[in-house]
């Protein structure tokens, strides 16, 4: 396979791994061993990241109506608090509505100690080591 064609097989197992949801499905569906399915999902992580990361920026917008629809609710929606639950889910998962900050105060008291210069160290081969000091 050339490069160009690579590359095509790999989007298009991509696209089918996001629509079908299963890693299994996309392999049955492009006819190749679960095995190269995973190779191919190994080399796409980060396309398939960005898949992730561009749908759930399109589901904000359905979130957002969501929400805004349970707020003039009466009550008559069916499972309104699970939906108002996921739709919140979704945009705290994009970072729209809350925003999670930590703030580090760091206070190190180690000491420094300056330890003086060592003795040069000559071999002497009659008592294999020696120091300067040695020698006078």
């Amino acid at each position: 396979m050339t490069k160009q064609e690579v590359e095509e097989r790999d989007l298009l197992f991509c696209e089918l791994l996001f629509d079908l949801g299963s890693l299994r499905a996309a392999c049955h569906e492009l006819d190749i061993p679960l095995r190269t399915g995973r190779r191919i999902e190994a080399r796409n992580r980060d396309r398939i990241v960005d898949m992730v990361k561009t749908e759930l920026a399109s589901l904000s917008y359905k979130a957002v109506k969501t929400m805004s629809s349970a707020l003039d609710d009466d009550g008559t929606i069916p499972k309104g608090e699970l939906r108002l639950k996921g739709a919140s889910e979704i945009l705290d998962r994009i970072g729209a509505s809350k925003a999670i900050t930590s703030e580090l105060d760091v206070k190190v008291e180690t000491p420094i100690i300056l330890l003086p210069a060592k003795d040069k160290v000559v071999v002497d081969p009659k008592y294999m080591i020696s120091t300067e000091a040695d020698q006078e």
